[in-house]
């Protein structure tokens, strides 16, 4: 009885599969757009989101004849979602482009290995892609004409606030070890030898203010340990990591979330971490270290390119002031990055002036298209 009972279990299960199923919405494309025609796999040349260029040149190269006509697809490196329920990934998509006809290049927005994520509980946070080891886009010429940046049509709402400043998310971090020769999580600089490392932040993108900083360490030794972060000698924060002497401990962990008040007048800012502890260590790690801190929205000179979003878009609808819009309008562009595969562009006044399409946070690059050069791919 306890078999045919597990049977029908079993059974049971395998049905409540079949059914769900056959009620799956998902359908398929007949075959892959890969299938057909030239194509050219490239790797952006960087892990972080930005504007990427290919030249006309390169593209020449690889035999490709019309530019009105090149489309580049794919997803880039973010990690795609992991829970299969709230949709299905089928085939690669074509993003939208801007061709630079006087640059003699096509512009686009590529998506790199880190994401960033926000919620109203623990703010800001990052994820690296753990099974990648670069961005891929693929090139193709299509018999049409390929899709392009479009601009954002103005609604004429009414805006809640004007905003001059945006947060500016500064990472660092290097996937370096994997200490447990298995799982996902890599980790960074070791301190086992060298007790105490510099990390610089370029500093031109925060204001002096409140700054954020969050960090992640791991450590192995029978005593408890301590990772200070120091700031022109003062230190800031203050990480403990707990002991151990189990041979079944790869490492202990500890987290850092302070705020300290940073000084305008700081060209770089430079972050020592120190590194105590007593007797033998056998592994000492910085896995990541983060700024969040408030940025103006403007490009300084010989800047391409810098992103920026405004939490107080999730409940209200904001109007943007780009900083020094009227010396460079000519060549400056805000675009629209919410939507990495639908980057539109925003209309924005002379006064430098644009309001976002609707609530909701959004994230925006703020591009000097007369910059002479991208990062490639």
């Amino acid at each position: 009885m306890l078999y045919i009972k597990r049977l029908f279990i079993l059974t049971s299960l395998v049905l409540m599969a079949m059914t769900a199923a056959a009620q799956s919405i998902h359908s398929f494309a007949p075959s892959s757009v890969l299938a057909e025609g030239r194509w050219m796999k490239v790797m952006l040349d960087g892990r972080d989101d930005g504007v990427y260029q290919i030249a006309y040149s390169q593209l020449e190269a690889w035999g490709f004849k019309n530019m009105d006509n090149v489309g580049v697809y794919g997803f880039g490196g973010h990690a795609l979602d992991e829970d299969f329920s709230t949709g299905h990934i089928d085939d690669l998509p074509e993003i939208a482009t801007y061709n630079d006809r006087e640059g003699r290049r096509i512009l686009f927005y590529g998506q790199g290995l880190v994401s960033w994520h926000y919620d109203k509980q623990h703010g800001f946070a990052h994820r690296q892609n753990p099974y990648a080891a670069g961005a891929c886009y693929f090139v193709h010429e299509k018999d049409s004409e390929a899709k392009h940046i479009k601009e954002q049509v103005a609604e004429g709402a009414v805006p809640d606030e004007t905003v001059e400043t945006g947060e500016a998310l500064l990472l660092h971090e290097l996937e370096l070890v994997n200490i447990g020769k298995s799982g996902r999580e890599l980790y960074g600089e070791t301190f086992a030898n060298n007790r105490s490392q510099t990390v610089t932040f370029d500093h031109k993108l925060l204001l002096g203010s409140k700054v954020r900083v969050q960090a992640n360490f791991v450590a192995l030794s029978p005593e408890a340990s301590t990772f200070e972060v120091k700031r022109n000698n003062e230190v800031i924060a203050t990480a403990k990591v707990s002991g151990s002497s189990s041979p079944y401990t790869y490492a202990a962990e500890a987290d850092i979330d302070e705020w300290f008040k940073l000084d305008d007048a700081e060209e770089k800012l430079m972050l020592r971490i120190d590194y105590k502890a007593q007797g033998s260590v056998k592994r000492a790690h910085l896995n990541y270290i983060r700024l969040i801190g408030q940025q103006e929205l403007t490009l300084e000179e010989g800047e391409q390119l810098r992103l920026f979003r405004n939490t107080k878009a999730i409940d209200k609808l904001l109007k943007y002031s780009i900083k020094g819009w009227g010396n460079r309008q000519k060549k400056v562009a805000v675009w629209d990055v919410t939507d990495a595969l639908e980057v539109q562009t925003m209309a924005v006044a002379d006064s430098g002036y644009f309001t976002a399409p609707e609530k909701g946070l959004r994230e925006y690059a703020l591009v000097d298209l007369g910059a002479k050069s991208f990062p490639g791919v």
